[in-house]
C-alpha cells in the first residue's frame, strides 16, 4: 500500500509528513536532520545547507552542521536563504564553490534531495509526494521541482491553501482566509469550505476563491528590529 509523503520547504525550517490512505498524518523527524522535537512543535530541519564539495554534490544538512560544528554563518560554504531567492526569482551574485555556480535552485535541490533521500519508508516509484510552494511563484516552483526532483507520482498545493486544510476548521462551508507569515514570504487563501466532511480528518478539499503573496517576511523584520538596535 502507497503513501502519502509532503514536503513544505521553509525559508527558516522545513517539514515533512505522511499519511496513509485514510490514516492519521505523522509528521517525521528524519533521523539525523530533525532537530528533536519540543513540547508542543513538531520535528524541524533547519534551511540551512553546507557545502563540502560543490562538484560532486557532497554537502550537508540541517541539525548537521550543527553535529560536525559547521553552523557558522560567516563561511561562505554555509548557505541559506535560497527559497526566498527562488520565490522572488531574485537575480543576483552566485558563489562559485569548487569550479561550479551556486545557484538558490541547485542549492535548494541538494537541499531538498538529500532531505526526501533520508526519508523512512519513501518509495519514489510508488509513493506520491506533496509539495507547497508560494502563492507569487507557482510556475517558476513546478519548473524547479521537476528539474532536481524526478519522483513518478508528485503533487503541489499553496502553502496557504494547505494551512487552511491542515488545521482542521470545523466549519462547513464557511469562508477561511489563512494567512501565511513566513520567513521570507506572506501568502494568503480565501478558500470555501465544503459542506459536508469528516470531523475526524476534517477538510480534505476547498474551493480557492483568490490567493494573494508577497516578498516579504520574518527574514526582513529581524533586519528592522537590527537597524533599530
Amino acid at each position: 500500500m502507497s503513501r502519502v509523503f509532503a514536503v513544505d520547504l521553509g525559508s527558516t525550517n522545513t517539514v515533512v509528513a505522511s499519511a496513509w490512505p485514510d490514516g492519521p498524518t505523522e509528521v517525521l523527524c528524519v533521523q539525523g536532520l530533525s532537530r528533536p522535537e519540543a513540547e508542543g512543535q513538531p520535528p524541524l530541519i533547519p534551511s540551512v545547507l553546507y557545502v563540502k564539495d560543490a562538484a560532486t554534490a557532497d554537502v550537508l544538512v540541517g541539525c548537521e552542521l550543527h553535529d560536525a560544528g559547521l553552523d557558522r554563518p560567516d563561511d561562505p560554504r554555509w548557505i541559506r536563504g535560497f527559497k526566498r531567492r527562488i520565490a522572488a526569482e531574485i537575480q543576483g551574485f552566485d558563489p562559485t564553490l569548487d569550479g561550479v555556480e551556486l545557484t538558490p535552485e541547485r542549492a535548494a535541490g541538494w537541499f531538498l534531495t538529500t532531505v526526501l533521500n533520508r526519508v523512512p519508508g519513501l518509495d519514489r516509484d510508488r509513493d506520491t509526494v506533496v509539495f507547497t510552494v508560494p502563492v507569487g511563484s507557482f510556475q517558476h516552483y513546478l519548473a524547479w521541482i521537476e528539474s532536481f526532483w524526478p519522483v513518478r507520482h508528485w503533487r503541489v498545493v499553496d502553502e496557504s491553501t494547505a494551512a487552511a486544510l491542515g488545521y482542521r476548521v470545523a466549519a462547513p462551508g464557511r469562508r477561511v482566509l489563512t494567512v501565511d507569515l513566513g520567513g521570507g514570504t506572506i501568502d494568503l487563501s480565501l478558500v470555501r469550505l465544503p459542506e459536508s466532511f469528516d470531523a475526524q480528518h476534517g477538510p480534505l478539499a476547498a474551493a480557492v476563491i483568490a490567493k494573494s503573496s508577497t516578498i516579504l517576511g520574518g527574514d526582513d523584520i529581524d533586519a528592522w528590529l537590527l537597524d533599530l538596535v
